[in-house]
């Protein structure tokens, strides 16, 4: 995604950041967010038989940034090239849930083991002192 590049100080850090994420983590390319669809727009030109059919074809790439939804229309080349990205953010994303579900009912269930254990161990102690006690 070299080409898509801005030269702007904040652009500048975003993508410092962005670079650092991709190398801790070890992703291939950077993952898109959202959802890339093509839907028809309806032309305002009555000559036009976009008017009266299904309408003019046209991507749109759909995400959240900041809280908010953002919709931005996407040329056809672009969004070839994007729909593998967006595909890879729903993959990662997917993967991230699936593995945070699974460390915490692996954190449950070693949660449950630890507190039998601790029950067996207090009922052995509690065993040993009533036999000290009737000796």
């Amino acid at each position: 995604m070299k080409k898509f590049h801005t030269k702007s100080p904040e652009a500048s850090r975003l993508r410092k950041r962005k670079y650092q994420i991709i190398r801790r983590y070890g992703f291939a390319e950077a993952p898109l967010p959202g959802a890339l669809t093509l839907t028809h727009r309806r032309c305002g030109k009555p000559t036009s038989h976009f008017a009266t059919d299904e309408g003019h074809p046209m991507w749109v790439l759909s995400f959240s940034l900041a809280g908010k939804k953002r919709t931005e229309v996407i040329a056809e080349d672009l969004a070839n090239e994007l729909g593998p990205l967006v595909e890879r953010g729903r993959e990662h994303r997917e993967a991230l849930a699936e593995l945070m579900r699974l460390s915490a009912e692996l954190l449950r269930l070693w949660l449950v083991e630890q507190r039998e254990k601790k029950k067996a161990r207090s009922s052995v102690r509690r065993k040993t002192v009533r036999r000290k006690a009737t000796r």
